[in-house]
């Protein structure tokens, strides 16, 4: 999947059970901006599993 097009993955990931992809139900983009919130929405969420 590391080479496909976004909308291809979209397709995959908004149909996944993984509760961690559930992020991209309501996501049609994937650029520089998404990129950025992405990480710092999984920062916060590895912070709340294995805090410091």
């Amino acid at each position: 999947m590391s080479n496909k097009e976004f909308t291809e993955k979209l397709e995959y990931l908004k149909c996944s059970n993984l509760a961690i992809n559930s992020y991209f139900k309501d996501k049609n983009s994937w650029n520089i901006s998404d990129i950025q919130e992405r990480a710092e929405y999984l920062a916060d969420l590895a912070l709340k599993i294995w805090p410091r």
